[in-house]
């Protein structure tokens, strides 16, 4: 059926690029000194995860910290977590800090222990940014320790789900909840039993951690491909696949615990004759995010630069072979151009502010229209992903929640593994 906007003033130039949810596959192996975790989406690459086997401290893990000392003019603590790793702690947090061993002073002192979660990475100078609001993350739930409030995520917000979260969770065993997006898709049972294990776990680790010295890890994050399994959308994967045994009874030990229903998705691969990384091309994907300049089919390309404020996006005609360089030329490789920019955007995990340059269109509704499109590709994205609006230079403005490293810094990680 033509839509209205195809109608309007006679022009059928503006064609519909329907989005539909397809069903993916996770292909984890190894890669260089470290696991590449790729998802695949009608053979094309959605998702890239780079990973040390052994990372260390990773964002997310949970340690008892010692306070080395406090520095009151800028307000903060560092915290000494062992093995010589330093983190900042800002001392106006709204939680209140999980003591292990506590001094005479009712403020935070030198010497204090702590329980303390890694928010942010070491960068340059920078230490770990640690909090002490300590957070437990299932597939629907995120249990937050010490809390009695229920929060619902910003993307579930946006969808605005209806549900009423307070009638369904309790928060008397002294843990909070952060609703997940994916919980849209659960089950009441499915969310209770979450919720169950969640403040077991929790329970357990606080107290077993008032008979644990500082230094010592309470939680760790896990490897980064189970949260590609817990992020992804109830139905939208068809298969996990590993050629490592060791992985495939790591990741059935989680599906047990967390997401029985998709036990039977998960496959040990074998093929001697094939190995895993050449039936699904995860080294061209990882060389696909390295280009600056990617392709589009109509000939036109994008150039995507990362700076330390921003990433940009430039959109350009190229090598297309149209006639003439009119409005529908335009029109037509901004569409094209938006679909891979958010494509490459959830491909690279790009994070923070991102700039689109598209090519100019003089006419007001061509711009709507790229802008209604570019929302769309950008819904399909597992993380918030926000279009903000389009600038009177005409450049789109674009933010995503940063989850986990670039591409490009796991790729540097892996390299200075590689050269020890």
């Amino acid at each position: 059926m033509r839509t209205s906007e195809q109608k309007r003033n006679g022009n059928w130039y503006l064609w519909k690029v329907w989005v539909k949810t397809l069903s993916s596959k996770l292909v984890i192996t190894s890669y260089h000194e470290g696991l590449a975790s790729v998802t695949f989406s009608d053979r094309h690459p959605v998702d890239i995860c780079l990973e040390q086997p052994e990372a260390g401290y990773q964002v997310g893990d949970i340690y008892i910290g010692r306070v080395q000392n406090v520095v009151k003019n800028i307000r903060c603590a560092f915290l000494d977590l062992g093995n010589g790793v330093t983190g900042y702690y800002a001392l106006d947090q709204r939680m209140a800090p999980f003591y292990t061993k506590k001094g005479a002073s009712q403020n935070i002192q030198q010497g204090d222990e702590l329980l303390v979660q890694i928010k942010k990475d070491a960068v340059k100078t920078k230490a770990l940014a640690l909090s002490a609001e300590l957070t437990v993350s299932g597939r629907y739930l995120v249990a937050v320790i010490g809390s009695r409030q229920i929060s619902v995520s910003s993307k579930l917000k946006a969808i605005g789900d209806g549900v009423n979260w307070h009638s369904l969770l309790s928060v008397d065993e002294g843990v909070g909840w952060i609703v997940r997006t994916n919980a849209q898709e659960a089950t009441g049972e499915q969310i209770l039993r979450e919720a169950e294990y969640l403040q077991e776990y929790c329970r357990k680790l606080t107290d077993t951690a008032i008979h644990r010295v500082w230094g010592t890890c309470m939680h760790s994050t896990g490897a980064e491909y189970l949260d590609l399994i817990k992020g992804a959308r109830s139905g939208e994967l068809e298969e996990i696949l590993t050629d490592s045994d060791t992985i495939y009874e790591k990741v059935k030990s989680y599906l047990k615990g967390f997401q029985p229903e998709d036990l039977d998705k998960l496959t040990f691969y074998q093929d001697k004759l094939q190995p895993l990384y050449k039936k699904y091309p995860v080294e061209t994907a990882i060389d696909e995010v390295q280009r600056e300049r990617i392709w589009l089919k109509s000939g036109g390309y994008l150039v995507i630069q990362m700076t330390e404020a921003l990433t940009s996006i430039d959109v350009n005609t190229g090598k297309y072979d149209g006639k003439k360089q009119s409005e529908e030329t335009f029109l037509k490789i901004n569409l094209e151009a938006a679909k891979e920019a958010a494509r490459q955007i959830r491909l690279r995990n790009l994070a923070g502010i991102i700039i689109i340059d598209f090519i100019n269109m003089k006419k007001e509704e061509n711009n709507e229209y790229l802008l209604s499109e570019m929302r769309k590709f950008l819904k399909q994205d597992p993380v918030l992903t926000v279009l903000v609006d389009m600038t009177p230079l005409g450049l789109v403005e674009i933010t995503r929640k940063r989850t986990r490293k670039t591409v490009a810094e796991q790729m540097k990680a892996l390299e200075k593994v590689s050269e020890k």
